[in-house]
């Protein structure tokens, strides 16, 4: 029901909608035995869903907060050799970068890089979400190159950039990689 209420929402744009998914997921998570392996994935898509409520709606206090909490705990209790632990590197390296938004720390930045770094080492060459884990490197290493003006920062965001456009599906993603490259580029 909470991913029926969450799709519904980006179809109708419809905050309240969004907001009862968040509530159904967190009663889910209340009511899944600790241990069991779908309490992360029910943790790691209530952190998508805060995060996806604080870029697209009124952002809530503590939703960027929950969201980079939850997915730090989640990463760190997912094996290395986890076929999942991209995405919720990717996740939680998103999280952080909506908490920058928020309170700029230092922190955040170099976390998000990090996070952000293993995931796209860690996803195959072929995975279909390979590109947008390469756009989301290039935009934190072109937010941490605006505040610290390091140029391999740029040189790195320019270079994924790049990489996730030869990967993007044609149409809107690619669009997207195209619009954030000639950004990087005009630095």
């Amino acid at each position: 029901l909470a991913q029926a209420l969450c799709l519904k929402s980006d179809i109708l744009s419809c905050e309240q909608d969004l907001d009862d998914a968040i509530a159904l997921l967190r009663r889910a998570i209340d009511l899944t035995p600790d241990g069991l392996p779908q309490k992360l994935d029910r943790l790691c898509r209530l952190s998508e869903f805060l995060f996806q409520s604080y870029q697209e709606y009124t952002p809530k206090p503590g939703y960027a907060e929950d969201a980079v909490r939850i997915m730090k705990t989640v990463v760190g209790r997912t094996p290395d050799g986890s076929p999942k632990k991209p995405k919720r590197l990717h996740v939680w390296g998103r999280a952080l970068m909506s908490r920058l938004k928020i309170c700029g720390a230092d922190q955040d930045i170099a976390d998000a890089v990090a996070a952000l770094r293993r995931a796209v080492e860690l996803t195959p060459g072929e995975d279909s979400e390979l590109w947008d884990r390469l756009d989301s490197l290039g935009a934190i290493l072109l937010a941490r190159f605006e505040r610290f003006g390091e140029i391999q920062d740029l040189e790195g965001a320019v270079e994924a950039f790049r990489r996730g456009l030869d990967l993007a599906p044609e149409g809107k993603q690619a669009s997207f990689l195209l619009e954030h490259l000639g950004g990087a580029l005009l630095h």
